[in-house]
C-alpha cells in the first residue's frame, strides 16, 4: 500500500482536487464520507483553516490518501468542470412564476391610463433606481467562488444599463419599428446602507450564510424546496426596504442548473386570484441569481448565459414582463408588438423563425428579446409594448413607485457637492451611454457654466467651466459609475453616467 499526494480546493458546493494531470471535482457529501471511512490519514493546511465542521472555510490543502485513487474509490462520482461541454436544461433557466388572466386584467386598465397620460405630457419618465446586491456565501474570501467581487458586480450593472437603454445591436429589421431603445429605468449601486451610512463597497452586502445556520443554498436541488428557503429564511433575515431599494440576492444556484427568478411587482393589480404565490410582499420582493449567471467576468461562467443579459430578463420579470411564449403553446405576453411564439426559444436561432406556427405570427419569432431563453449572445431588445408595462409598473407598483427618490444614488460627502445633490432643480441627459472619451449633454445656454464631477463614493474628481461645444474630455476617467453637477446662475442641475 503506497501513499498519494493530492490537491484538494474547497469552493462552495464541490471540493476541486487535482490527480496526476486530470481535474475533477467531489461533492461535499462524498468528501464527508472520505472522512467518516478514514480514508484521509492526515491534512495539512496551506491556508486559512479546516475541521470537520465548517469545509469551506480554506482555499486548499494537501491530504494524504492510503490506497490508489480509482473511479470506484470514494471520488466515484466526479463532476466534470468543463462549462464548455456541461449541457444546459433550458426548462429550467427560469424559475420565476407567473400570474394568471385574472391579474392581468386590472393590470391591463392602469397600462391604458398610463397611456392616456404619456399622451399628455408628450415623454415618458426617466428613473434612476439603487440597487443592493445581497451575495451569499459560506465564509470564502471575496472573489472567491460564490464571493463574487465588485467588478464582476460592476461588470452586471454595465450591462443591465445598457439592455434597458437599448444599446444592442443585431435586431432583425423587420422588428425596428417596434423596438423600444431606451427604456427609461436605469440602476446604480446604491451608495448608503438603510441608515444613511456610505456603504465601504457601494451597492453591496455580504452575506455568511453559514455563519448564520443556513442550509447550503447550493444544495438545494428542486423547486419546492428553493422558493421556501428564500421566502422563509433568507429574504426576510436580509431584505433592506424594498420601497428604496431593488434587492438581489446572488447566491450558489448550481445544484438546480438555474440562472435565477424574480417575484412578479405588487400593486398594480389586486385580483390575484390563484396567483397570490407569484407576487411579491414586502418580505421577499426582488430578484434572486446564480452567480455564474451574474455579469460577464470572473466567475460569471454559467454555459451560455455569461453575458449578463439573463439578469435583464428576470429584471423584466421584476418590471411585470412575461416570457414571449406566455409559459403556454401559442401563448400570449399581453404585449401587441410581440409575435406569438409556440414555445421557449434556447440557443442562436435565425431570423425569420417560425413564420405562422402560430396564428397571427407573419415575421417569424422575436427570439432575441430579453423575455425569451435564448442565449445571452443572441439577445437585443424589449419592445415599446413591453417598456410601457414597465413604466406603468414603475409608475404604479407598490415597491417601486417611490424608488431613486431617496438619494441614495448620490453621496453628500463632499461640501459643495452638497447643495447640487439635494437642491437640484433641473435633471438633463448625458450622453453617450457608455462614455469614454468625451461626454456631451442636453442643456441650453449655459456657457461658461461651472461643473464638478464625482465618482461613486461622492468624491470630487473633474472641475471645470463648460464650453460652447458643451463637450467635456473625460478619457482620465477610469472605468464606472460618474455623477455631473452643472451650477449655473444659481440653480444646480444633476446626472449620472457611465464610464467604460
Amino acid at each position: 500500500m503506497h501513499m498519494k499526494k493530492i490537491v484538494i480546493r474547497i469552493n462552495g458546493k464541490h471540493v476541486n482536487y487535482e490527480h496526476t494531470n486530470s481535474t475533477k471535482l467531489i461533492s461535499l457529501q462524498q468528501w464527508q464520507l472520505c472522512l467518516k471511512k478514514g480514508i484521509i490519514h492526515t491534512a495539512k493546511v496551506e491556508q486559512g483553516y479546516y475541521n470537520k465542521q465548517r469545509k469551506f472555510s480554506l482555499n486548499f490543502f494537501f491530504a494524504i490518501f492510503f490506497g490508489t485513487l480509482s473511479s470506484n474509490f470514494c471520488l466515484a462520482q466526479s463532476i466534470t468542470s468543463d462549462r464548455k461541454n456541461s449541457q444546459v436544461d433550458e426548462k429550467s433557466i427560469c424559475a420565476t412564476l407567473e400570474p394568471d388572466e385574472e391579474w392581468e386584467i386590472e393590470f391591463a386598465e392602469k397600462i391604458k391610463q398610463y397611456k392616456e397620460n404619456l399622451l399628455n405630457r408628450k415623454t415618458a419618465v426617466t428613473y434612476t433606481v439603487p440597487v443592493i446586491v445581497h451575495i451569499l456565501h459560506s465564509g470564502v474570501p471575496v472573489g472567491t467562488g460564490e464571493n463574487i467581487s465588485a467588478k464582476q458586480v460592476a461588470s452586471q450593472m454595465l450591462v443591465l444599463n445598457n439592455d434597458f437603454a437599448g444599446n444592442l445591436t443585431g435586431t432583425p429589421a423587420v422588428f425596428n419599428s417596434v423596438n423600444a431603445g431606451n427604456i427609461g429605468i436605469e440602476f446604480c449601486l446604491a451608495l448608503k446602507d438603510q441608515k444613511g451610512n456610505l456603504l465601504p463597497e457601494p451597492g453591496i452586502d455580504r452575506i455568511d450564510w453559514y455563519s448564520k445556520g443556513w442550509d447550503d443554498p447550493g444544495s438545494i436541488n428542486n423547486i419546492s424546496s428553493l422558493q421556501p428557503y428564500f421566502n422563509n429564511v433568507v429574504k426576510p433575515a436580509t431584505i433592506w426596504d424594498p420601497v428604496k431599494y431593488i434587492n438581489i440576492w446572488v447566491v450558489d444556484l448550481n445544484g438546480l442548473n438555474l440562472t435565477g427568478f424574480a417575484f412578479f411587482p405588487a400593486g398594480v393589480s389586486n385580483n390575484f386570484g390563484a396567483s397570490a404565490s407569484t407576487i411579491e410582499t414586502v418580505n421577499n420582493s426582488g430578484i434572486v441569481m446564480n452567480y455564474k449567471a451574474f455579469g460577464t467576468i470572473e466567475a460569471a461562467t454559467f454555459p451560455y448565459y455569461d453575458l449578463g443579459h439573463i439578469t435583464s430578463h428576470e429584471m423584466g420579470h421584476f418590471l411585470g414582463l412575461r416570457h414571449m411564449w406566455g409559459d403556454s403553446n401559442c401563448g400570449t405576453d399581453y404585449c401587441n408588438d410581440t409575435p406569438p411564439a409556440k414555445q421557449a426559444n434556447n440557443g442562436c436561432n435565425s431570423h425569420p423563425y417560425n413564420i405562422g406556427v402560430c396564428s397571427g405570427n407573419t415575421t417569424g419569432e422575436m427570439f432575441m428579446n430579453h423575455m425569451d431563453y435564448s442565449y445571452d449572445k443572441c439577445k437585443s431588445l424589449f419592445t415599446k409594448e413591453q417598456a410601457i408595462r414597465m413604466q406603468t409598473v414603475m409608475a404604479t407598483g407598490t415597491y417601486r413607485k417611490f424608488l431613486g427618490t431617496h438619494g441614495l444614488c448620490t453621496s453628500n460627502s463632499v461640501g459643495i457637492q452638497t447643495s447640487c445633490c439635494e437642491n437640484s432643480s433641473n435633471t438633463f441627459h448625458v450622453y453617450p451611454i457608455p462614455a469614454s472619451e468625451f461626454i456631451e449633454f442636453n442643456v441650453n445656454n449655459i456657457s461658461n457654466a461651472s461643473y464638478s464631477i464625482l465618482n461613486g463614493l461622492g468624491q470630487q474628481v473633474l472641475v471645470g467651466k463648460i464650453a460652447d461645444s458643451k463637450k467635456i474630455d473625460i478619457s482620465s476617467l477610469r472605468q464606472g459609475i460618474y455623477f455631473i453637477c452643472i451650477t449655473y446662475e444659481g440653480s444646480y442641475n444633476l446626472a449620472k453616467f457611465l464610464v467604460e
